[in-house]
């Protein structure tokens, strides 16, 4: 059975991709990773790089990729299972039959912003215009400084430096927002694997998905079958 490995986005947690999975169980096993330091882990420290944070993801993911797997990722989480195949890679052990990648370009396509050092208000208004913060965090003090050291830290690993392109042999399946990229944008992924791209665009900005549950997961049970 082909199972699914699922990667969150800069300050999400596993329960925001409940949607997904119910849109893909019994027939697709998915597995949500829940990354430290937020979620059912908050009581643990957060990863303190890009290295650990794959490391983390690793470790949990060991059952699921005994047998066959696909990942998904949205943003950030494309980004580290982009990093994530590159470690199974160099380590000698088994890559999935696909990446799914929404949401971002491609990692040496990304511009860089140090959003996570900027002073309390600019930083909230770079993460207002992302979308998708829900209202009753932006109402709530206790809430928003809760939140925001997650996402300064998650946008420190994204800051990171990156190596260059070094292709994977891994199919890649780019699911994008229309409002946000173009579709010259989404085919950065293009440099990043030796395997076909299939692209998707979908309408909405960056949190297109929150909408599209459904749609998304065909997309990926499509992409399943045809591998």
């Amino acid at each position: 059975m082909h199972r699914l490995l699922v990667l969150p986005h800069a300050g999400g947690a596993a329960h925001g991709y409940l949607p997904l999975r119910q849109a893909l169980e019994p027939a697709v096993p998915v597995l949500c990773h829940e990354l430290p330091g937020r979620g059912k882990r908050s009581r643990e420290a957060k990863a303190k790089n890009l290295n650990s944070a794959v490391d983390d993801i690793l470790q949990a993911s060991a059952e699921l990729r005994q047998g066959t797997w696909s990942v998904f990722g949205h943003s950030m989480g494309a980004l580290l299972a982009h990093a994530l195949v590159r470690r199974l890679l160099e380590l000698g052990q088994a890559l999935p039959q696909g990446i799914y990648a929404s949401g971002t370009m491609a990692p040496s396509a990304r511009q860089r912003k140090s959003i996570s050092q900027l002073p309390r208000d600019d930083f909230w208004r770079e993460i207002r215009a992302y979308g998708g913060v829900p209202a009753e965090i932006l109402a709530v003090p206790d809430f928003m400084d809760y939140f925001e050291g997650i996402l300064r830290d998650d946008f420190r690993l994204l800051e990171e430096a990156l190596p260059p392109p070094s292709p994977v042999p891994v199919p890649v399946t780019v699911l994008y927002g229309t409002d946000e990229m173009t579709l010259t944008q989404a085919e950065s992924w293009t440099a990043e694997t030796t395997r076909p791209v299939v692209i998707h665009g979908f309408s909405g900005h960056h949190f297109f998905l929150s909408t599209q549950f459904a749609a998304v997961a065909k997309v990926i049970r499509d992409g399943m079958a045809a591998s």
